[in-house]
């Protein structure tokens, strides 16, 4: 009992230390740049002076990131509206990110492979840099880690409690949904992951049924919303639209690195990563295929965050940007942080 309360309390003390030097490393310089023209945008939309639904008009006339606009608009109610006091908000969430991805990953592997997740992501370049913009990614972040959380939290004998644990996470749902529409891909590669899993298992219980049935429900909820608003202008037979006008098609260098040149901070990290990522999943295949847990719905969720927008982007138009994928850091780190210290 001691031994543990001893692992605990020092899991506990490292993952302090590590949330102490992420916040270090995410407010110096914090408003050393400029707003740039994103950033503006922002700014603009969450002016705290407007009504609610004049901010609203702004939102759905110019992006898609509801929920954080709404959330800075009431930052600024409290702390006042000044480009230096604006980023402050970003920061905020951040160190919320970092708190929740301990969370997350403390719950799904052993200590020392939690402990070098959390570190990993503290000194991550990519999440630091969004971490001190005036853009919803972090906040995007945050709110995957908690639905995957949430998502895999064992349901409870108590129907009560399963009503209650419900509710909670369709409540992320929709405030994730409202924040990025890109987060229709983690929603979909859980559902994806647990239609497998009964097909696989051929067990399925009344809570993860009903826990099908109601994200698929948001789901389609948030898509009426959204084409009858964000995009009621495009075609709706072609769909031609849905991708800015300075949105790329991807270039074959992309498929040399997926981004991870620029999650991990240049051309050589990003392929020691991607390395060491593809050598885990090669070597454990029979362990992911077999156990069917959290790690195989990692594995489908990084595989759907790249497959899908690249296939809409070769049939319509390009849409994939690597901080539309954000959130595909957390099922890397924690693949890698699980893994490698399996070898």
């Amino acid at each position: 009992m001691k031994n543990m309360i001893y692992k605990k309390n020092n899991l506990l003390f490292f993952f302090l230390i590590i949330i102490i030097l992420g916040y270090l490393l995410r407010a110096y310089n914090i408003n050393y740049d400029d707003l740039w023209s994103d950033e503006i945008v922002s700014f603009w939309l969450s002016d705290p002076s407007i009504t609610f639904k004049e901010t609203l008009i702004r939102i759905f006339s110019s992006n898609w990131m509801v929920f954080y606009e709404i959330s800075l608009k009431y930052f600024h109610y409290l702390f006042g509206y000044e480009v230096n006091t604006s980023r402050y908000f970003s920061l905020i969430i951040s160190i919320l990110s970092l708190i929740s991805f301990g969370l997350l990953i403390s719950k799904i592997t052993k200590k020392e492979a939690a402990i070098l997740g959390m570190f990993i992501l503290s000194i991550n370049i990519y999440h630091i840099k969004y971490s001190i913009e005036l853009r919803s990614y972090i906040f995007a972040f945050l709110l995957v880690t908690l639905f995957i959380f949430l998502a895999f939290k064992e349901n409870s004998h108590n129907q009560k409690k399963n009503v209650f644990n419900l509710a909670i996470l369709n409540l992320i749902t929709i405030l994730m949904l409202f924040t990025h529409p890109f987060t229709l891909l983690v929603v979909g590669s859980y559902l994806v992951f647990e239609v497998t899993k009964f097909y696989k298992k051929k067990i399925i219980k009344p809570y993860y049924f009903s826990l099908i049935i109601s994200l698929m429900t948001t789901m389609a909820l948030f898509l009426l919303v959204y084409f009858k608003t964000t995009l009621k202008i495009i075609d709706q037979d072609t769909l031609n639209g849905i991708s800015p006008d300075w949105l790329m098609q991807v270039e074959p260098k992309f498929y040399t690195n997926f981004y991870f040149s620029k999650y991990f901070g240049s051309r050589l990290l990003g392929l020691i990563h991607l390395s060491i990522l593809l050598y885990c999943v090669i070597r454990f295949r029979k362990k992911l295929l077999e156990d069917f847990n959290k790690f195989s719905f990692f594995l489908i969720l990084i595989f759907f965050s790249y497959f899908i927008p690249l296939v809409y982007g070769y049939l319509f138009e390009p849409i994939l940007l690597d901080r539309y994928i954000f959130f595909v850091l957390i099922p890397i780190i924690c693949l890698l942080s699980h893994f490698i210290l399996q070898i």
